[in-house]
């Protein structure tokens, strides 16, 4: 993609929503407008779970008591190789190493507001989180980084508690159904707007019609980036779908299209018989 800066600006800034899993290296090249032309190289490097960021130790939960589910890895790794895959997994990772016989740390996701604990020390590590899809990064990440380096690793059949499929559904709810919602009521505005043009009398409209018309520019601004994010959210559900059969050893992409069809003719129960069903 290529930017032009026009006019007298000298500066720009672009936004970029990161789909965790996805990783690599965002390269800009940005070129002098004024002759001689120089180009100078910026990079910045996205994390497999970039949507994440450290937090204190004992920070206490949002939700309550989490159920927690557990991947456990040993081999023939030492404390400085394990503390350099976890800095290939998460940002703001501390870059020494701390000197003592075990390390953790606490993450949380700023998207959907789950939590990722990592300890680990000379030969052992050990992930909980009840969000399975960053489990599954984690373990995909750190085997790659292991056969790269060559280095022992064996990972443990992982600990699965199902009530964490619901609390994460739980956590995303609240955020598709918020995003469905101003996508239905935007779908009025039109209609609304040439029918109050037409009528000097709406008083018959029920009072979220009302709403609607009452608020339609807010409204309108709001659903501008509104089917990017239901998108977004769209790609979260089915990988996470993926990933909640895969540790038990069943392949559902064959069955992803449901997400879809789900997504469109949204509902919470369905969405938790979804993710019930073999």
């Amino acid at each position: 993609a290529t930017l032009r800066v026009q006019g007298t600006s000298n500066r720009v800034q672009v936004q970029v929503m990161t789909e965790e899993g996805a990783y690599g290296t965002l390269s800009a090249f940005v070129v002098t407008r004024v002759a001689p032309k120089v180009v100078h190289l910026v990079e910045n490097k996205i994390l497999p779970l970039s949507l994440h960021q450290p937090i204190p130790l004992d920070a206490p939960e949002k939700h309550g008591a989490v159920p927690y589910c557990e991947v456990r890895m040993q081999g023939g790794f030492g404390m400085g190789q394990m503390h350099a895959w976890v800095q290939s997994c998460f940002p703001s990772v501390p870059s020494k190493v701390p000197d003592q016989d075990s390390v953790k740390y606490n993450f949380e996701s700023c998207y959907s507001g789950t939590r990722v604990s990592v300890e680990f020390g000379r030969g052992e590590a050990v992930f909980r989180s009840s969000n399975l899809s960053v489990l599954a990064i984690i373990k995909d990440v750190i085997s790659k980084e292991a056969a790269t380096t060559k280095t022992k690793l064996d990972v443990k059949a992982p600990v699965i508690n199902e009530a964490s499929v619901l609390h994460v559904l739980q956590l995303l709810h609240p955020k598709l159904e918020k995003l469905l919602k101003l996508k239905e009521r935007v779908k009025f505005i039109g209609a609304l707007t040439e029918l109050k043009a037409q009528q000097d009398d709406i008083s018959f409209l029920s009072p979220d019609l009302k709403e609607v018309l009452k608020r339609s520019e807010e409204l309108l601004e709001e659903h501008k980036n509104n089917e990017k994010r239901i998108t977004f959210l769209e790609h979260v559900l089915q990988q996470y779908y993926i990933d909640r059969f895969k540790f038990r050893g069943i392949n559902v992409k064959h069955r992803l299209g449901e997400v879809n069809e789900l997504i469109n003719k949204y509902s919470w129960e369905g969405l938790v018989q979804l993710f019930a069903a073999a």
